[in-house]
């Protein structure tokens, strides 16, 4: 790794505007393509690359390769989040699909030379690494635990990222989720694999940084940046981070099928035993009822996606945090 700071690709809170910021100052800057369409894709990479002439990331999402469905569940998971939309006036949704643009994007990123690309929830394929290889591309893989980035380098990626429990958003686990904190999952990643590991989760200050990059080769940075000016968040995320305390995330299943870290609210709190359908299928079935509450500015049934040091972010521009993490100013 050249870069000791790395963006976190925030899918949904991921701008151009944002990676082009960092970048600017000498970071990698990541964007989180995750749910987009191709067009959506292409479109972001070349606002990129007019706003920055500096190398960037886009990270994808690796898709399941078969869900696990049980009928019976399913149908109480769907009751469910028909009650709440009820409840708010809707309309209950009609049954849930999910079509991922993932092979589509990757073309994409070839075609448009993005020169690193990322991947979150699992492995490409073999022919995937050899074929970005091929083309010149820098490979990055996200790991939970030590059998993750075992399989990350035995594929032949150039780095991983060792996602501490701390992170906000997603875990990117597909083996096993470890749930270390950053601090021991870096170091046993590292005495695992010979390629650089990159430390993610609740690092929120340039003494943190320094911290895990007395062993790790670079930090991924997110939290940080959720209330930047040039970020994507929206208004009632914004406001929730505003009032945030030590202590207020935790992790949940409840929006996406999927486990991840966010402010703890409501809908967290009153679906910890409910029945929830596998990931994608979750995140697709609850869009409305989380759509329609951040357009009313009800954070009650919002993903607010955060890790455990967003109390600590600041509303400012992202080029002044950046900078934070290398003056010792945040």
């Amino acid at each position: 790794m050249i870069v000791q700071h790395v963006l976190a690709p925030m899918a949904g809170i991921s701008t151009p505007e944002l990676v082009a910021a960092v970048c600017e100052e000498g970071w990698l800057g990541s964007f989180g393509a995750g749910y987009l369409s191709k067009e959506a894709t292409e479109e972001a990479i070349r606002r990129i690359q007019s706003l920055t002439n500096a190398p960037f990331a886009v990270n994808l999402f690796v898709p399941e390769e078969r869900l696990k469905r049980e009928p019976s569940h399913e149908e109480e998971a769907i009751a469910r989040i028909h009650a709440y939309e009820r409840a708010l006036g809707l309309t209950p949704s009609e049954p849930v699909s999910f079509q991922s643009a993932y092979e589509r994007q990757l073309d994409v990123c070839l075609e448009m030379r993005v020169p690193v690309i990322s991947f979150t929830f699992g492995v490409p394929a073999l022919s995937v690494v050899e074929r970005l290889h091929r083309e010149g591309r820098f490979v990055i893989g996200t790991a939970t635990s030590v059998e993750e980035a075992v399989a990350i380098e035995r594929l032949g990626m150039d780095a991983v990222v060792a996602q501490g429990i701390e992170a906000g958003g997603h875990r990117g686990s597909f083996l096993h989720d470890a749930r270390l904190p950053t601090s021991t999952l870096v170091r046993l990643v590292k005495e695992a694999v010979s390629i650089p590991v990159i430390a993610s989760g609740g690092i929120a200050t340039r003494e943190e940084a320094a911290h895990h990059l007395t062993e790790a080769d670079a930090v991924q940075i997110g939290s940080a940046f959720l209330r930047a000016t040039e970020a994507g968040t929206s208004r009632v995320h914004r406001e929730a981070l505003a009032q945030l305390t030590e202590g207020g995330t935790s992790l949940t299943r409840a929006f996406t099928g999927k486990w991840a870290r966010g402010v703890t609210n409501r809908f967290m709190e009153e679906m910890k035993e409910a029945p929830v359908l596998p990931y994608p299928l979750q995140h697709v079935l609850t869009s409305r009822l989380r759509r329609e509450s951040t357009q009313t500015g009800c954070a009650d049934y919002v993903s607010l996606w955060a890790g455990t040091k967003a109390h600590e972010s600041v509303a400012t521009d992202a080029r002044q945090i950046a900078r934070s993490f290398q003056r010792g100013e945040h």
